[in-house]
């Protein structure tokens, strides 16, 4: 969980930058409401709730839409502030009328406490959450509403400091608070999503820069549209690849090709410019569930790699080849397998030196194997080859590289 939350940090501090700006930016807009609501002394309860709730409201939708766009800007989409304005507006307004008027009632009935500001801006914040859980892929609803929570308290503390602790007017106490509520959901929010994954991808653009995005039963599109993919990948198709996680299996489809095959953690895959890897958290219960062979293969590692380094590049996909891996069909087609285990291919360490790894052929056809030097073996069913960078492997219908 440390190196998930490490990992996340920038994401996190984005998403509270922008949450920040967005509290500021919805109370700014909601403070004539504020300002009519005392200057009108209202009496009566439901005009008070009334108009909390509109004030509520109009910062729980500035939050949402500006953690949207931070979504989109994350992701390299752009700033695409009229898609964050449509998907965001009505789920902060609803989340933050319904905690303003919760408010309002209770500060009414029971008399204005700060513990109770508090509390409202943490169910402000559950409600934000879960709004959110359904326009951010795979958030997830617990992790949604956990993020909001905690962040919409702390939040709620600094607003409380900030307006009744402080000197400073009460207008600018609005605003600062508004934005340290902000700060906190969108922080929160990020923090809590990476912290409890499972599964997700990586995103890298360059040796020193990554993005990731989170797996689960929503779709995850790359491509080079950024309004119809969750990832934008430049020099690539509409939509190249779409990852799922379903049934405790991670699938990829590859839209211009048209199939679909089974991938594991490790696996990378090249999108125009951007490497795709596949990671999970060590023994990742989604995985374990429905498929116990690979949380035995990969037991105690975040990102999973070969200890050589080694790889096999196919086309545009690139899979990683550690002691144990195994290929179906699905990864390597037009092979059949020699059992009824499905697999065509397996990784394996040479039983008198560990640090050498072979390819072994468990499929019912002969493999070409070009090795570096230029020299060409025959790789027969039961046979191996030894794994080194460069040698490429003719399989029959696809050829690949060891990288």
């Amino acid at each position: 969980m440390n190196k998930n939350i490490i990992a996340g940090f920038g994401k996190a501090i984005q998403f509270a930058i922008w949450g920040a700006g967005g509290g500021a930016i919805g109370a700014l807009i909601a403070e004539p409401f504020f300002v009519l609501m005392i200057q009108q002394a209202y009496n009566s309860l439901s005009a008070k709730v009334f108009t909390s709730s509109i004030w509520f409201g109009l910062i729980g939708a500035g939050i949402a839409i500006a953690l949207l766009s931070a979504s989109f800007q994350y992701l390299k989409r752009g700033l695409q502030l009229g898609k964050a304005i449509r998907d965001g507006i009505w789920v902060g307004f609803l989340a933050g009328a319904i905690a303003g008027g919760i408010a309002e009632y209770l500060y009414s009935s029971i008399g204005p406490t700060e513990f109770l500001r508090i509390i409202c801006w943490g169910i402000a914040g559950v409600l934000l959450g879960l709004g959110l859980s359904f326009r951010i892929p795979n958030l997830g609803q617990l992790r949604g509403m956990g993020g909001g929570l905690a962040g919409g308290l702390l939040g709620g503390g600094l607003f409380v400091l900030l307006a009744v602790v402080s000197g400073s007017s009460e207008t600018a106490a609005r605003l600062l608070g508004s934005a340290a509520i902000g700060f906190c959901i969108g922080l929160m929010i990020a923090i809590i999503e990476t912290a409890f994954r499972e599964v997700w991808l990586e995103i890298r653009y360059n040796p020193k820069e990554s993005r990731t995005v989170s797996l689960g039963s929503e779709p995850v599109s790359i491509g080079g549209d950024p309004n119809i993919c969750t990832v934008y990948a430049r020099n690539a198709p509409p939509v190249a690849l779409r990852y799922q996680l379903t049934q405790g299996q991670i699938l990829c489809e590859d839209i211009p090709a048209g199939t679909t095959h089974t991938v594991r953690p490790g696996d990378q895959q090249m999108v125009g410019a951007i490497a795709i890897v596949v990671c999970a958290a060590a023994a990742s219960p989604q995985l374990a569930s429905s498929s116990p062979d690979l949380a035995s293969q990969y037991p105690s590692q975040t990102v999973l790699q070969s200890q050589n380094q080694f790889s096999l590049r196919l086309n545009r996909r690139v899979i990683a080849l550690t002691d144990g891996t195994r290929l179906s069909p699905q990864e390597i087609p037009g092979l059949e397998p020699q059992n009824a285990d499905n697999i065509v291919a397996e990784v394996s360490h040479n039983p008198k030196d560990p640090t050498i790894l072979g390819l072994k052929n468990c499929s019912c056809r002969s493999w070409i194997a070009t090795l570096p030097s230029g020299e060409q073996k025959q790789i027969d069913p039961g046979r191996n080859i030894k794994l080194a960078a460069a040698t490429k492997i003719n399989f029959g219908s696809v050829a690949g590289e060891i990288c």
